[in-house]
């Protein structure tokens, strides 16, 4: 087991699915308890070899088949804790947001094999009676689901139904995870001070600067969400009754609501939701007629380069 002081400097974990506002997040609790942060670490990340990788001579080697892929897992596991060394020795300690993404919600894969919600966490835990400290925050699946479609298409589950059945996956996990403290994503917008001390209880350690100012001010890697300062609201994206259809089709959903505690989406359907349906349907179908309409132009100009000018 860890002694107190050990446990002090060992580093804490921060996953969530993507579009659940983890950049913000990321920031406020780097800004909050000045931590150290690495921003978007994964293993699984299966490099192009004809990317330009000048400061990393060991996934040049891994990508042209000399290092395998057991072999590169262990040194990549390495490469973590040497930097939560160089962390703790100024003093420090280091926030590790991992790309749960990549393990969980990855359309290409079935099932992750991990044990825990971290792989860095199972890798730490390996032959030790011990784990580190793992924030998990949420957000409502609707949101995540039309964030994700609106931002990275690629990367979602090709139906709703299959999203919801990955997170329930992902969540049965926390319940293997033995220090883990999970929080919404809307409780983080609309009590952030309120959230982050919660957050330092579990920890242990109190927020040392909660001016929320200064979360704009942390640089790191994978920062696609917002990126002011300001902590608000964002209003839901635009829906069809497609989604609605989907939704009331499907029993992980219901499940995925019910342990999550968020609402149904066809639950509290709005007249502006209504009204917001309808607008997108328009949307759409003037988006269709426009496209269609310029097809003609479009098989000219790309004959007569000077038209596209």
């Amino acid at each position: 087991m860890m002694n107190n002081d050990q446990e002090d400097y060992q580093p804490v974990i921060l996953c969530h699915a993507a579009c659940t506002g983890g950049s913000l997040i990321y920031r406020l609790l780097v800004s909050s308890f000045q931590f150290t942060g690495i921003s978007e670490i994964s293993h699984a990340w299966y490099p192009n070899p004809k990317s330009y990788w000048p400061l990393d001579p060991e996934v040049q080697l891994y990508t042209q088949g000399v290092i395998s892929d057991t072999l590169f897992t262990e040194i990549f596991y390495k490469r973590i804790r040497h930097c939560e060394k160089l962390v703790r020795e100024t003093g420090k300690k280091m926030l590790i947001r991992e790309h749960t993404h990549r393990y969980f919600f990855n359309p290409h894969h079935d099932k992750s094999t991990l044990e825990s919600i971290s792989w860095v966490n199972d890798a730490f835990s390996k032959g030790r009676d011990e784990s580190l400290n793992c924030l998990l925050s949420v957000r409502d699946p609707i949101d995540s689901w039309l964030g994700l479609r609106h931002n990275f298409p690629e990367e979602q589950p090709t139906v709703f139904d299959e999203y919801c059945e990955k997170y329930l996956f992902f969540l049965d996990k926390v319940e293997r995870t033995k220090r883990v403290h999970l929080f919404k994503y809307e409780d983080m917008i609309s009590s952030p001070q309120e959230v982050l001390l919660k957050i330092g209880k579990f920890l242990g350690r109190l927020p040392v600067d909660l001016d929320f100012e200064k979360n704009s001010q942390v640089i790191s890697s994978g920062n696609s969400g917002r990126q002011s300062s300001a902590i608000y609201a964002r209003p839901r994206r635009p829906f069809t009754s497609r989604l609605v259809r989907a939704a009331k089709a499907s029993k992980n959903y219901v499940e995925l609501c019910e342990r999550l505690n968020y609402p149904c989406l066809f639950d509290n359907l709005s007249s502006l939701d209504n009204r917001m349906m309808f607008k997108t349907y328009l949307n759409n179908i003037l988006h269709v007629c426009t496209k269609n309409a310029l097809k003609p132009f479009n098989q000219i100009a790309r004959k007569f380069p000077m038209i596209r000018d």
